[in-house]
């Protein structure tokens, strides 16, 4: 390549692998490489408003960086002097990068590597990753990064190691790309096999090598009379879901769009939707080339088509499927454009098409509601979506059952947790463990209760998380079903991490010697902890609480010592966990410094559980809420903390009017009777909560300190 003095399309290359591997929203340099106008930058993320926009879950924003990275390349071997050039080019204008990937074509020495990472860093204060020639022929080894090195580098698809996906892939491959290019396809029935080898070469990562060669297979298909727009379609689709980019440039999309038959059947009316919606997507990723000016007049002919559809189609069934289409046509006025009023037609739309499937049992219920899926995160909250999510999991729960019901509110509650919202992701998540709790669906019960703890969590709500965890492992060991093991395992970390959450220090570390044996018997490779990301954790906590104690809780410190001895670990990570106790970032900490790092991570106090008395505090609703108790009312205390934490989380969405302030709770024993008694105080809003002696033989005082013990 260098001898050749290729730099565009070494240039091509770092931006397809860079946009892959890297961040997928980069733009191209404007000015040429070799003439300066390019400020040094081949190529640098754009910041995007998607990150923090409704449809931030989705694969572009989730691998989007967060920072101005600045990309450059080069194939001169005098990489330190070029390095350097380039980087005062790059930090001398245009707004300052966080930090600069490097691409360059000759192999660079370790050492050399490490000295400029730390000339860049001292110079720039920016962070410098720089990727060589060996760096980039392993990256291009794999399966869905394989087709930059044909394109680019002339690289055989037969270096490619043997595709092996199932005997059917296989039985296609070697039917149709085994073939000379000269003979091949003449009629629908085959034009369907290549359809299917393509389709799953673009949509299964271990195929993906194969891409190329089945979009130059479809190519000549475009010839034959009544196929052609049926094969831009596909190579379409093709190439933007399995290599990330669409090139307009050649106008075959154009073409597309403007040949549709006015009386065009049902499949094309919702093939044109569905490319209409990938291009225009493309578009705000910044993954099309070219006719970016048409867009909007294509998705305008994909809203034409599905009109004259529903003048043409009368059946039941067709103005299902049509008004299903119109509805995604008009979201995309809401994605692309911003026109809120858009997202409410659409509701519209699909709950009319939401009463036609509640009458005519040959519309499917199931295909509107994974449409819905992909727009929950952006209309979560409306109260109009969340009335029309409810009537189609009425009609999925009496056409396929609770569990299939079930399903799909996981299934949008996963995606409300992806996207940050968690109170959405537990409300969804609480239907589905409604509709799952039974034998056949324990597996998914268990499942909801640990996600909905892990969201407690992010919502600092720990004893709520705490709640769920529990019950969960409860209801593994009253399965008795081996095949739980692992998930047994899973929750008992969880449930520790609630008490490092809480700031229950001791407790955390006592939680996780409990676990650990089991996590030792269930689990494949045990001490493998890059396997096991929660046994990680525990570890790395251990030492950051030994670390820390001595310097903020300095009477905790022997006993946490003996806790974490008593742990089943291997010796080599109790060494490690002593190495960092005396390690950055804890070690050498001022007290001040430690107290303001832990309540920034955690937000909690340190030895909430080695106090005089519980104290158990946390903020919802724009108020701070505190329980206080004698340590002998610990049980008590957490469970009214876990109850009103779930309340509140429900409360959310209702303004309960009231100023931002703060709640303080003191539990007590002695009276005849619960009562609730509230005491003036100008700085908070405080109550006595009196629990009656002998209403409850668990107030016995024995069994309160045996509980608390």
């Amino acid at each position: 390549m260098s001898a050749s003095n290729e730099h565009h399309r070494f240039e091509d290359l770092a931006f397809e692998l860079s946009r892959l591997r890297i961040a997928s929203n980069v733009v191209r340099a404007t000015g040429p490489v070799q003439a300066g106008g390019d400020q040094g930058r081949d190529f640098e993320t754009y910041r995007t408003y998607l990150s923090g926009s409704p449809i931030g879950s989705n694969s572009f924003v989730a691998r989007a960086s967060d920072e101005i990275i600045v990309f450059a390349c080069t194939l001169n071997k005098a990489i330190e002097g070029k390095v350097k050039s380039d980087l005062a080019t790059i930090f001398g204008s245009g707004d300052r990068p966080n930090a600069v990937t490097y691409l360059c074509a000759p192999d660079v020495p370790v050492a050399m590597r490490h000295k400029l990472q730390d000339y860049c860093q001292a110079q720039y204060a920016a962070k410098l990753t720089l990727l060589d020639g060996q760096t980039i022929s392993d990256m291009l080894t794999d399966p869905d990064t394989f087709w930059i090195a044909e394109e680019f580098l002339s690289v055989p698809a037969e270096l490619f190691p043997p595709v092996l996906v199932d005997e059917e892939y296989q039985a296609l491959k070697e039917k149709w790309l085994a073939e000379s290019l000269d003979g091949g396809p003449s009629n629908l029935a085959e034009f369907l096999e290549i359809k299917r080898g393509m389709r799953r070469a673009t949509f299964e990562e271990n195929a993906r090598p194969d891409l190329d060669r089945w979009i130059r297979r479809m190519e000549p298909l475009k010839d034959i009379p009544g196929l052609r727009r049926k094969v831009l379609y596909e190579i379409a689709v093709a190439t933007l879901r399995g290599k990330g980019f669409l090139d307009a440039e050649d106008g075959a999309l154009g073409e597309y769009f403007s040949t549709l038959p006015i009386d065009a059947p049902l499949e094309d009316i919702e093939d044109i939707v569905y490319l209409a919606s990938y291009t225009s997507t493309a578009r705000a990723l910044g993954h099309l080339r070219g006719a970016t000016d048409e867009i909007d007049g294509w998705v305008g002919e994909a809203a034409e088509a599905v009109d004259r559809g529903l003048r043409l189609h009368a059946a039941r069934s067709s103005q299902f499927r049509l008004l299903s289409l119109r509805g995604h046509v008009e979201m995309m006025d809401f994605w692309h454009h911003g026109a809120t009023e858009a997202a409410g037609k659409a509701i519209l739309t699909w709950n009319r098409a939401a009463d036609i499937a509640a009458e005519d049992p040959l519309s499917d219920a199931s295909t509107l509601a994974d449409l819905i899926l992909i727009i929950a995160p952006a209309l979560g909250s409306r109260t109009d979506f969340q009335d029309l999510t409810d009537k189609i999991d009425r009609l999925v729960s009496e056409r396929e059952g609770k569990a299939a019901a079930g399903d799909l509110a996981r299934d949008r509650a996963v995606a409300f947790a992806e996207s940050g919202q968690f109170l959405l992701a537990i409300d969804q998540l609480q239907r589905a463990k409604e509709n799952w709790f039974n034998a056949e669906t324990l597996r998914g019960s268990v499942l909801a209760m640990l996600l909905l703890s892990q969201w407690y969590a992010e919502l600092h709500l720990p004893h709520a998380a705490r709640y769920h965890t529990s019950m969960a492992l409860y209801t593994i060991v009253r399965a008795d079903d081996g095949g739980l093991g692992e998930m047994s395992v899973r929750s008992g970390f969880l449930l520790a991490d609630t008490f490092f959450l809480a700031g229950e220090m001791l407790s955390y570390l006592a939680c996780v010697g409990l676990v650990l044996p089991m996590h030792s018997s269930y689990r494949v490779d045990p001490d493998d902890a890059e396997l096991h990301d929660d046994f990680a954790r525990a570890i790395a906590q251990g030492a950051v609480i030994l670390a820390t104690a001595p310097v903020v809780a300095p009477e905790i410190v022997q006993r946490a010592r003996a806790i974490v001895d008593g742990w089943n670990v291997d010796d080599a990570y109790k060494g490690a966990i002593e190495k960092a106790t005396k390690s950055p970032p804890w070690f050498g900490m001022s007290h001040d410094e430690v107290v303001s790092k832990l309540k920034v991570e955690i937000g909690q106090d340190f030895v909430n559980d080695a106090l005089g008395e519980v104290r158990i505090s946390w903020k919802a609703l724009g108020l701070k809420w505190t329980i206080l108790a004698p340590w002998r009312l610990r049980r008590r205390a957490e469970a009214l903390a876990a109850t009103l934490q779930i309340a509140l989380t429900d409360l959310a969405s209702t303004d309960l009017v009231v100023i931002p302030s703060a709640v303080e709770l003191r539990l007590q024993v002695g009276s005849a009777k619960w009562d609730t008694r509230h005491e003036p105080d100008n700085e908070k809003l405080s109550w006595v909560l009196s629990l009656p002696i002998d209403d409850d033989k668990s107030n016995d005082p024995e069994v309160l300190e045996r509980e608390a013990r």
